[in-house]
């Protein structure tokens, strides 16, 4: 059924004579009607509501029940001018439905920017964007995946799969928030689309979409599969290896639980603290144990040990990859000071990932189980060089649904990782006499790589995801008081992208971390320290995280 005025039958008379065409041709019964039905048919195959009536905001009974038992509609909105009307009557009716919440972009309320058509619905056309001639931007769109982009500011165009709408699961809805785009003049005399055969076509992918159901291509899932991995990369990579940095700063800072000097100050107190993890004589009496890297002694008395659970919650936004969660990374770790200025070590790590994954209507879980090794050298007495070398290896579930049927698949995959870290440490004086504050300074650079078997879902499709690419480059500041029991600190950390592979084209490529945490002394022998941090500065993307570490200095 095409739903329109008399006005707009003349108006889009070239776009919907073509439509008709084209479904008769698939086998369809065109129905076009002039006025806006007050319920939609059971037996209609698609619904294309070319002008939606500004009479009423709501759904009726039948409408929702129609979507319900698996219903596709096609609905048109306007530029800003229709927000109270139109524009307004799609967004409750996607609310209503349960497909969330739809923000209209205040910025860019009659968008004429080129707008990137996701891959999924460019077949059969020559470019990769499309203008419309006068397009509300909608922000964001609840549970439904943008079908066409405006780079960082979202899109006029978006699809609701099946599974998406809490209140009618089996439907599937488009909405495309551009009327003109439909005429007769602007599909004959277009200017910053390509030829009126492109622009057909993308209706026509729209329509096929509906009609066929809006199943996850192969290559969705190997998109998200990679652009996902990648994602959870960075967050299990950077907190390993800021865990071991941590771990390693705390080896030779004034900045633990004690403070090594406690008549000297400021940065004489740094200098002593550095010193006397060098000297030859690491004995267990000393001020700061539990803090210093075990030395290979008799009955390994300065070996230390230490462990580390971190939660991270973590969610895109990104129409391309759509996904909300939670990654835990369990650690275990041990060091010891083979010289006076070397150190080295281990890490032994289990990751778990759980995702819901909006874009493929789905889920995703991964275990994996990963070794790093670690070593640090004093080049002065207050900068410290590191480096880790690391490799994991994971079993990954994946579970995709559309119109009711739900296809998993099975894979594993590989990631190794190489981090270096330089790190400057100084402390500055304050007014009380055996207490400073202490600065800690790094920067460094972080490579990680992951491949994925290949494998066939549960119908028997072959997906070949790519490689995950993540390099990274950070400098991190952090201040810490020490106090006689814990030390209390914050640290921000900035962080650039310099490759993310081909997956992840419209993700910010700078971000931040910002840390809160306190570390404590329990006793001679046991410290820990417990963290608050979040991830800031990338747009559609959010992280928080809890770390609590744990030390024990045999």
């Amino acid at each position: 059924m095409i739903s329109q005025t008399s006005t707009d039958n003349s108006y889009f008379y070239n776009t919907t004579s073509s439509l008709s065409s084209y479904l008769s041709g698939k086998g369809y019964t065109v129905n076009h009607v002039t006025s806006y039905p007050e319920s939609y048919s059971s037996t209609y195959n698609l619904v294309i509501d070319t002008r939606v009536t500004d009479s009423t905001n709501t759904l009726s009974s039948t409408d929702v029940a129609y979507l319900a038992a698996g219903g596709k509609y096609l609905g048109l909105g306007e530029n800003s001018s229709y927000n109270g009307g139109r524009n307004q009557i799609l967004v409750d009716a996607i609310s209503q439905l349960g497909g969330g919440t739809i923000t209209l972009n205040s910025s860019y309320g009659t968008s004429t920017s080129a707008e990137t058509i996701n891959s999924s619905y460019t077949s059969g056309i020559s470019s990769s964007t499309i203008t419309y001639p006068a397009s509300q931007v909608m922000s964001s769109v609840g549970n439904g995946s943008f079908i066409t982009e405006l780079s960082g500011e979202g899109g006029s165009a978006a699809i609701w799969k099946a599974g998406t709408l809490s209140n009618a699961t089996a439907g599937e809805v488009i909405l495309v928030m551009d009327g003109n785009f439909m005429s007769y003049a602007f599909d004959t005399n277009e200017t910053g689309y390509n030829t009126t055969a492109d622009y057909l076509q993308y209706l026509q992918n729209l329509i096929d979409t509906l009609l066929n159901g809006s199943t996850s291509s192969t290559s969705e899932v190997e998109t998200v599969i990679a652009s996902t991995s990648e994602d959870r990369a960075r967050v299990v990579v950077r907190t390993v290896t800021r865990a071991v940095a941590s771990r390693l700063a705390t080896l030779v800072s004034s900045g633990g639980i004690f403070r090594p000097a406690k008549k000297a100050t400021g940065a004489q107190a740094a200098l002593n603290s550095i010193q006397h993890l060098a000297s030859a004589n690491l004995d267990v009496g000393r001020l700061e144990t539990g803090l210093a890297g075990g030395g290979l002694t008799e009955n390994l008395k300065n070996l230390a040990l230490w462990g580390e659970v971190d939660g991270s919650i973590i969610d895109s936004e990104l129409s391309s990859n759509k996904y909300s969660g939670n990654t835990v990374t369990l650690m275990v770790g041990g060091d010891a000071s083979v010289s006076d200025d070397l150190v080295v070590g281990f890490v032994l790590n289990y990751e778990r990932s759980d995702l819901d994954l909006a874009t493929l209507v789905g889920t995703s879980e991964v275990d994996g189980l990963g070794l790093t090794l670690y070593a640090a050298k004093l080049l002065k007495p207050n900068l410290m060089a590191d480096f880790q070398l690391g490799g994991a290896f994971n079993w990954n579930d994946i579970s995709t649904a559309s119109t009711g049927t739900t296809i998993t698949g099975s894979y594993d995959s590989k990631r190794l990782m190489v981090a270096g870290n330089l790190t400057y440490f100084t402390s500055v004086d304050t007014a009380t006499e055996d207490k400073g504050i202490d600065v800690t300074l790094s920067t460094g650079l972080t490579y990680s790589i992951e491949n994925f078997d290949d494998y066939e879902d549960s119908t028997g499709a072959q997906t070949n995801p790519e490689q995950a690419i993540l390099t990274q480059a950070h400098v991190t500041g952090e201040i810490a008081y020490p106090m006689e029991k814990m030390t209390p600190y914050l640290s921000v950390r900035l962080e650039n992208d310099l490759d993310t592979g081909s997956n992840n084209s419209n993700k910010d490529t700078m971000g931040g971390l910002g840390t809160v945490g306190v570390r404590f002394n329990a006793n001679d022998n046991l410290s820990g320290s417990g963290a608050l941090s979040t991830q800031v500065g990338r747009q559609n993307e959010e992280m928080h995280s809890l770390q609590f570490n744990m030390r024990y200095q045999f």
